[in-house]
């Protein structure tokens, strides 16, 4: 099974990617620790690679067409990945009726595959906070600075390359994430933002601890604030609206754990 139904705005499907147990951030939306599917890896190895094309595109068929949101997106837009194989599959779920949605920090595999692809796919970059420092500890050598984000999207635009892109913000955690200061540097060249709302028990938080950015003190009142989940959903839904309003978004995405 390639296909889980989503419960977000604008979502209608996951395809999980990444291999079972490599991602640690146990998401309560999350299925990929129970499916024994691992597209990423596995497939160079098939020895029957049409097959594994039938399977796949069969679902598709058997499914109403919708958005599908490809996680694990971070592994399979890899430079390290078969450009091919990357592009026979998104051909597939465009020629079947989906729209794809993504995020990915590997920009010029990005410009690779819109040049292949002839359609406008919705297509998130992410970023954790306006600190660079602490971007750099949680997305490690994909971490972006805003200069490096706006020259990407200035890029694609002049190639005329179909794509409409999005802000991703994840972890957007509290006294930290510096969620004006990101979109001060970034948030005039994007319609739509999505939040992904913070929880204390993610490998993100892991890394901000390990990296000593985040001192004892304050880790302890990140966590001890979360434990209000009613104080945190009310700063979270006031912080979406002023951002949304500042700044003339048209859309955000508010996912919830």
């Amino acid at each position: 099974m390639f296909l889980y139904k989503a419960g977000f705005q604008g979502i209608d499907y996951i395809m999980y990617l990444y291999p079972p147990g490599v991602c640690k951030q146990k998401c309560m939306f999350c299925k990929a620790q129970d499916i024994n599917r691992d597209i990423v890896t596995v497939f160079p190895s098939l020895s029957d690679k049409k097959q594994f094309y039938e399977e796949f595109r069969n679902e598709l068929k058997n499914s109403v067409p919708g958005t599908v949101f490809l996680n694990g997106s971070g592994d399979f837009f890899s430079d390290d990945l078969d450009l091919d194989f990357q592009i026979k599959f998104l051909k597939i779920i465009i020629e079947e009726g989906y729209t794809i949605n993504f995020i990915s920090n590997s920009f010029q595999r990005i410009m690779d595959l819109s040049n292949s692809l002839t359609h406008r796919f919705i297509y998130g970059i992410s970023i954790c906070s306006g600190d660079q420092k602490i971007n750099n500890a949680v997305l490690d050598k994909n971490a972006k600075t805003p200069f490096e984000i706006v020259d990407f999207i200035d890029n694609m635009k002049e190639e005329g390359l179909l794509f409409q892109p999005y802000l991703f913000v994840s972890p957007a955690i509290p006294f930290i994430s510096y969620l004006n200061k990101i979109m001060d540097e970034v948030g005039s060249i994007f319609d739509k933002v999505y939040f992904e709302n913070f929880i204390p028990s993610t490998s993100n938080l892991k890394k901000l601890e390990d990296s000593g950015i985040i001192d004892d003190a304050m880790m302890n009142k990140i966590n001890s604030w979360y434990e209000e989940k009613k104080s945190y959903r009310k700063y979270f839904r006031h912080a979406m609206h002023s951002l949304k309003t500042k700044y003339k978004l048209k859309e955000i995405v508010v996912i919830q754990h």
